[in-house]
């Protein structure tokens, strides 16, 4: 929803996924919590996604409204990806 709203607004950007613990460390170190997604502006920082406040943040920043649509994907998987699903396996009582 983040990306497609920034490629929706033309807006060039880097995205960061938090795979690993320095890309969480750096995302902590920007916005001072562990929230995906996070949008930095300059000084600005918006935690989670919400279209509205993600369009304050760029018309405060000075970023025009009507530039080109931006096709910009996810970044690709790392190439050691380890999924981890925590399941709790509790008997029904009968």
């Amino acid at each position: 929803m983040a990306r497609d709203a920034l490629n929706r607004r033309g807006v060039p950007f880097r995205e960061v996924q938090v795979w690993d613990t320095p890309s969480n460390e750096e995302l902590m170190k920007v916005s001072g919590a562990d929230t995906v997604p996070t949008l930095t502006v300059g000084r600005t920082v918006q935690k989670g996604f919400e279209a509205g406040a993600f369009d304050r943040a760029l018309d405060i920043a000075g970023y025009p409204k009507g530039l080109s649509p931006r096709k910009q994907a996810a970044p690709p998987l790392p190439e050691t990806t380890s999924v981890v699903v925590w399941t709790f396996n509790m008997a029904l009582p009968k």
